[in-house]
């Protein structure tokens, strides 16, 4: 990795304690009321949002300050209380519940490191505390870039050795003299850190002022998502908390029996091995108790983005043998993903998730899921559908490339259509069971539509080899795809509606009805209405022309206008006697009805006798 990169990774590090502080403060896990005793004058939780906050918010190089500062106070008082541990086991001092308040002890007179000493095994405990206030005062020593200053105060527990020939009671003035130096020292640093954290925060506020008057809000979170790899933190964060979750679970083995049988009954699904079925849901309830914050539902969310960039690279991949150099298709766009992550975000806060009971929660993300992954079958499908028609209009591509394009098309249509057969007939009729099946059955008559063309063509190139029908057929297929959209959209729309009267009467789901009829039932159906119409029409005026005979061909023996291939057979003739294909003159008339050569308006056989 580069510099940058490792600055960037650097800075999720050390963001994710800030994180982690927020989503315990919004759980109510971690709070000071019940230490505090004067929480009603100050809201401590308060200044740990604070801290949790400047904590993701700092920039990295101020980050690193703040770390290197409590890391240096965690010496020192590690360090004391190392010191405080073998004296007090040593019984030099008395404890009294904490290591401010400290006691000589009334039964010793003597020399404090005497007492310590008395034996091998305390011999011993006082070389392992020398050496590990050493080691501590080294590390501070490192972290603080060498000063003097920090090296002297990590030393202070060190030195207290130096007081080994006096009374307990010296030890003891000594000691609380040297916590009130380390508490100064700590004061010191922190006074100074808010120095500079004002400076960088007024600096800070001038860099956003001026990235939003030159290039605008939109600039500033691009900014924003940039510096703090808000994607990569959020990531990090729920990936951290499932893992932690996951093994919790597994270790304290919960019990889900009860839930597996509810949730398969639930969708009326026998379950032969309950032993994998167990495992696969120990998992994914693991899953499900981490959708407890909006952090990690956002999390989840930029995890949902990432596996359906990622399912979208390995199926391109898979189809053009290369892990590089993609050609643009429909689903190539820069929000790929983004779109069905914010999809998740809208359904997830619609329902309500986060407040939501286990069981529910469980049972509203499998379906919220399972609603994404159907509309991911119709994106796969429209990276599918434009390079199967090309290898069977174009018959440039390789034998193996067409083999990877119909294993890809057939495993769709297969797995779409179980997918549609469980969702019909295996499962409880539900609003988002509806909603599934929709988007399974759409996709696998799009994509039987699709092979029953890819084999019309093949068939027509390697056998028939010029089959006249072919525009024919191909679009009573295509219709017969669209005619089963529209069929199922049109039940969809009709149960929307049912379940929206019966209950849902809210302005926003009327609203949200009347969108959805207009754009999927109204557009839809009147633009397959005008094409059915216009091919209609254009069959008729073919019809009505009259066919050129043998002879005819033979005297004119030329090439068609319009497809510039030799007239055979098939030929109509318009009454300016201008000689075409019946298929080309068919697909003309699509566009307009003038004669393609001299744009003589076109007339039927009735108007030509009236005249």
């Amino acid at each position: 990795m580069d510099e940058d990169e490792n600055i960037k990774v650097i800075g999720v590090i050390l963001r994710l304690p800030g994180v982690f502080m927020l989503e315990l403060l919004y759980m109510e896990a971690l709070t000071l009321k019940n230490v505090i005793g004067f929480n009603d004058i100050l809201n401590i939780d308060f200044v740990l949002y604070v801290i949790a906050w400047l904590l993701v918010v700092l920039p990295i190089k101020l980050l690193i300050k703040v770390y290197k500062n409590c890391i240096t106070a965690g010496c020192l008082v590690a360090s004391h209380c190392v010191f405080y541990k073998l004296l007090i086991q040593s019984q030099v001092i008395v404890h009294m519940g904490d290591y401010v308040n400290l006691t000589p002890s009334p039964t010793w007179n003597g020399s404090w490191l005497l007492l310590v000493t008395n034996s091998r095994a305390n011999i011993e405990t006082c070389i392992t505390t020398i050496l590990l206030q050493t080691s501590l005062a080294l590390l501070t020593y490192k972290i603080r870039d060498r000063k003097p200053p920090f090296v002297g105060v990590a030393m202070w527990p060190i030195l207290s050795w130096l007081t080994g020939y006096f009374q307990p009671s010296v030890l003891v003035v000594l000691l609380q003299a040297m916590s009130c130096f380390a508490l100064a020292a700590l004061l010191v640093c922190f006074i100074n850190s808010l120095v500079v954290l004002q400076n960088h925060l007024r600096q800070f506020l001038l860099k956003c002022r001026m990235v939003i008057t030159i290039f605008g809000w939109q600039a500033m979170l691009t900014w924003a998502r940039e510096e703090y790899q808000i994607q990569r933190l959020l990531v990090t964060c729920w990936v951290l908390r499932y893992f932690i979750q996951a093994y919790t679970n597994i270790h304290q083995q919960l019990n889900i029996s009860n839930l597996n049988t509810d949730l398969f009954n639930h969708f009326n699904v026998e379950v032969v091995n309950w032993k994998n079925v167990h495992i696969v849901t120990t998992m994914f309830m693991a899953a499900v108790q981490c959708m407890t914050t909006t952090i990690n539902l956002f999390g989840f969310v930029c995890i949902v983005k990432e596996v359906i960039k990622l399912q979208y690279f390995i199926i391109r991949s898979w189809l053009h043998c290369s892990f590089h150099n993609h050609p643009p298709d429909p689903v190539s766009d820069p929000l790929t993903g983004t779109i069905d992550g914010i999809t998740f975000l809208i359904m997830s806060l619609y329902t309500d998730i986060l407040n939501t009971d286990l069981e529910g929660r469980f049972l509203l993300l499998i379906y919220i899921l399972f609603t994404i992954a159907s509309s991911q079958f119709q994106s796969i499908f429209n990276i599918i559908d434009p390079i199967l028609m090309t290898l069977a209009t174009a018959h440039n591509g390789t034998f193996w490339k067409h083999l990877r394009t119909v294993m890809l098309a057939t495993l769709l249509l297969f797995i779409s259509g179980v997918l549609s057969y469980i969702s019909f007939f295996k499962m409880s009729s539900t609003f988002w069971v509806f909603i599934i099946a929709y988007n399974y059955v759409n996709t696998f008559s799009l994509m039987l539509g699709s092979m029953s063309i890819y084999s019309v063509l093949m068939i027509d190139y390697h056998t028939l080899r010029g089959w006249q029908s072919l525009d024919d057929v191909m679009f009573y297929i295509r219709g017969a795809c669209r005619a089963v959209e529209f069929i199922v959209t049109l039940c969809m729309c009709g149960y929307i509606m049912m379940t929206f009267y019966m209950e849902m009467t809210s302005a926003a789901g009327i609203v949200m009805l009347a969108a959805y009829t207009y754009y999927c039932i109204v557009q839809r159906g009147g633009k397959g209405w005008k094409i059915w119409m216009m091919r209609r029409q254009a069959s008729c005026k073919v019809q009505s022309l009259p066919r050129a005979t043998y002879e005819d061909l033979r005297n004119k023996s030329d090439l068609c206008p319009i497809c510039y291939q030799m007239m055979e057979s098939e030929v109509r003739v318009m009454h300016c006697k201008h000689y075409f294909h019946e298929n080309c003159l068919k697909k003309w008339f699509y566009i307009q009805d003038k004669c393609p050569l001299c744009y003589t308006q076109f007339k039927s056989v009735a108007n030509l006798n009236k005249q």
